[in-house]
């Protein structure tokens, strides 16, 4: 369904197939899979030392306000629509479902402007300003926009409409789902995280042990869901109680390839970082 030639052989035969032309092999070398958003952060990040690095001169600290507190509530909302007119436009020329370059471009702009807002918000203290009334406010807006649009989608679409015309391109449904998506992302960062750190801001020592590994199981996932689901693959079970035997045993390896194997060698990695330091 996504254009992928189908596996045929072995593994070894598929991959083989990516080397046959050079077109073949930049798309193979530029297919990132589930890993395209750490690439996009590696980018971000380069920028981001790269203007702290600029912006370290006396002349620009100057022009930096020392203090900056949340904006207003109208100003954050017409800060989510005009994210939401931009990233329409974005699809216009990149659609949701094309990677190139292995990126989304559709997502790239949303990505942009929410990591220089994250670091803003560090750096100012907003997350210890988010207030009950946040939570109240961004909750109703939230709500109110997800009645409207699927309201939308009831009356001009139909309950077996072709839902990929709201990927991009120039439809009205691309430009409203454009606009929901970002007024309720934004939202999103406003209720959950006054939420969680009024809420669930604590932790045991197994969810500390799982919250150490979840960056490494994410890395490591894809080819152990691979594996597992190969190894299933010629058993017959219902599918139902395939997926009971194969996503806790795929978890339960991810967990300890991230623990005991990715997690050890990054600590090893900083800790010989710092003796040479």
């Amino acid at each position: 369904c996504c254009g992928d030639p189908p596996v045929q052989g072995t593994f070894l035969d598929y991959y083989a197939t990516n080397f046959e032309s050079l077109e073949a092999f930049l798309g193979f070398l530029t297919n990132t899979g589930p890993m395209w958003f750490l690439y996009v952060l590696l980018l971000l990040t380069a920028l981001y030392t790269l203007w702290r690095q600029i912006t370290k001169t006396d002349s620009l600290q100057q022009l930096i306000p020392k203090e900056f507190p949340i904006p207003r509530y109208l100003y954050l909302l017409l800060f989510a629509i005009g994210l939401g007119c931009a990233t329409f436009l974005v699809r216009l020329v990149s659609p949701i479902d094309r990677f190139p370059l292995g990126i989304p471009f559709g997502f790239a702009l949303q990505y942009v402007m929410m990591f220089s807002v994250g670091d803003i918000a560090f750096r100012y203290g907003w997350f210890d300003q988010m207030t009950r009334a946040h939570v109240r406010s961004w909750s109703i807006t939230i709500a109110a926009t997800l009645i409207l649009f699927y309201i939308y989608g009831f009356l001009f679409l139909g309950l077996e409409a072709d839902l990929s015309v709201a990927l991009g391109g120039p439809t009205l449904t691309a430009f409203l789902f454009g606009l929901a998506e970002n007024v309720i992302c934004v939202g999103m960062i406003f209720v959950l995280i006054p939420i969680f750190r009024a809420k669930l801001n604590h932790q045991g020592v197994l969810l500390q042990n799982l919250s150490a590994s979840a960056y490494h199981m994410y890395i490591i996932h894809p080819p152990i869901l691979v594996l597992v689901s190969i190894a299933f693959a010629s058993i017959r079970l219902p599918p139902i109680v395939k997926l009971a035997i194969v996503f806790p045993l795929a978890v339960i390896l991810c967990y300890l390839a991230s623990h005991y194997v990715l997690q050890r060698i990054d600590l090893g990695k900083r800790k010989r970082g710092i003796q040479v330091n």
